[in-house]
């Protein structure tokens, strides 16, 4: 019984310090992320997910971080679209894992299955302005200027600067 009861503690102790350790290691994703340190934030968060891969903290850490090198460098773009694509398994309600998705997905010129992001992030959170300006300029990049412009106006409605200057140039002009 001595035995059985230290061995529970000795298994307490070590899945504590595993999450203490995993939480951490998010903590410092974050922190990496924040400051454009994209390659630093990459190890943290994949060394979050060698302690716990069951976690969605570390796999949208990781998602997101990739999603940065996807935009800012044209790099990761699949492996982003991948790990998010995880991350909504997990959690079919994640709004931002299908925004920034979709933000891969646009930068592939993958323009429908961008749509189709950007409508279920706006399903599960339609005050987020940024969701309707990148719809916009998703449907403008595809011809669709009616919608465009009806998102450009709803995202300037919800104070979206670029998506205003958006609207005016796009949507008041005479062509």
């Amino acid at each position: 019984m001595k035995n059985l009861t230290l061995l529970l503690l000795i298994t307490f102790s070590i899945n504590s310090f595993a999450q203490t350790e995993y939480n951490k290691l998010v903590e410092e994703g974050k922190t990496q992320l924040q400051a454009n340190q994209l390659s630093l934030a990459l190890v943290k968060f994949q060394e979050a997910i060698k302690l716990d891969s069951s976690k969605i903290d570390g796999h949208y850490g990781l998602g997101v971080t990739q999603a940065a090198i996807c935009h800012r460098q044209a790099k990761f773009c699949n492996e982003a679209i991948e790990t998010l694509s995880y991350v909504i398994k997990l959690d079919s309600n994640f709004n931002r894992a299908y925004f920034n998705r979709a933000q891969c997905r646009l930068n592939k010129l993958d323009y429908y299955n961008a749509i189709s992001d950007y409508n279920k992030a706006i399903e599960l959170d339609d005050t987020d302005g940024d969701y309707f300006a990148d719809r916009g300029f998703t449907y403008q990049q595809i011809g669709n200027k009616e919608k465009a412009c009806l998102d450009y106006q709803k995202a300037s409605q919800m104070g979206i600067k670029r998506a205003k200057n958006l609207y005016e140039t796009t949507c008041l002009t005479k062509q």
